[in-house]
């Protein structure tokens, strides 16, 4: 039994040290954002550095489709970043402008998008915490506590002290990646696409669908989205930002297909009062009745997001 055992642990230990070794090799290699595949918005995101920006915009695509920061920048003659990004929730968000801040940018205003379902995330999107996304830098003890709140302690252990478990879990974003990597073009294209629209994207199309038929939405005001909505605020405030709140246009009518809206937008208020924020007073009832300001019943197009950004100028004049 006793040679068993040694012969078992002479042919196991030189695979746990190659495990090891690809592990950190992959962490490496992931854990640069110009590796990955596709190069988006939130890869995009940790390439900026040692920028300074008057305003910072952060939440969810409501932000990244919604915000004309060129505008903003134009008619305001000052330097703004949109760091919006598709179906997050605040610990996305908590995570990356953690990153961005530690990147040596600097922000005078972050301005951060509230509403019923960036506070409800699990039942408004499908993937809302991205932790594939942060897992070859879970040596950071910011991004390991933030995963293991959100993900949980069991998936947090087996991805930290487990060698290969969360790339083999994961194994279709990164084994894409690395394919598309060798034959796709650079990620400069992305890179200046962003820079030239600051952060901002735009969508063209126009409403041209009923209210779907589906059962009613129901609300909740999640207390983990709370925390770290609190989180990004005292992270914003402790680099020496003032931060600002504001809710963001939805088509007329939505309201009926949902319950639990008021309740949460009256958390939401007390949540701002009992944290000295203040939200913004750009609510504005004639986008909201006009479809052809509308992609879909919670984004705007690009006509109704300029429209809506004049709205946003007005209010930081």
């Amino acid at each position: 039994m006793r040679n068993f055992a040694v012969k078992t642990l002479l042919f196991c230990s030189p695979l746990l040290v190659l495990a090891l070794l690809f592990n950190f090799i992959l962490d490496g290699y992931f854990g640069n954002p110009l590796n990955w595949r596709p190069f988006e918005k939130m890869e995009w995101i940790l390439t900026v550095k040692n920028q300074n920006f008057d305003y910072a915009f952060i939440g969810s695509s409501r932000v990244k489709y919604m915000v004309d920061t060129p505008m903003i920048d134009r008619s305001l003659h000052v330097k703004s970043i949109n760091l919006g990004t598709d179906g997050s929730g605040f610990a996305d968000n908590y995570l990356l402008y953690s990153s961005f801040l530690a990147n040596g940018n600097k922000v005078k205003t972050l301005i951060i998008n509230v509403d019923p379902y960036v506070l409800d995330s699990k039942h408004s999107f499908g993937y809302p915490f991205h932790d594939f996304f942060f897992l070859p830098r879970l040596h950071d003890e910011n991004v390991s506590q933030t995963v293991k709140n959100i993900s949980g302690i069991k998936k947090w252990l087996t991805w930290k002290y487990v060698p290969l478990a969360k790339y083999l879990e994961f194994n279709e974003k990164f084994i894409l990646s690395f394919v598309h990597n060798l034959k796709d073009q650079d990620p400069q294209r992305v890179i200046e696409r962003y820079e030239n629209n600051a952060g901002a994207d735009f969508i063209t199309n126009v409403l041209n669908e009923p209210f779907p038929d589906r059962d009613k939405d129901s609300f909740v005001f999640d207390d983990t989205d709370a925390e770290y909505l609190l989180k990004i605020v005292t992270l914003a405030r402790g680099s020496g930002s003032n931060v600002l709140l504001y809710a963001a246009p939805e088509y007329q009518g939505i309201e009926k297909f949902q319950t639990g809206r008021s309740e949460s937008e009256a958390r939401a208020k007390k949540f701002a009062g009992e944290n000295g924020l203040t939200f913004l007073d750009i609510a504005d009832k004639d986008i909201e009745q006009d479809s052809t300001f509308f992609r879909d019943w919670l984004h705007l197009n690009a006509t109704g997001t300029r429209i809506f950004s004049q709205k946003i100028i007005d209010a930081l004049k």
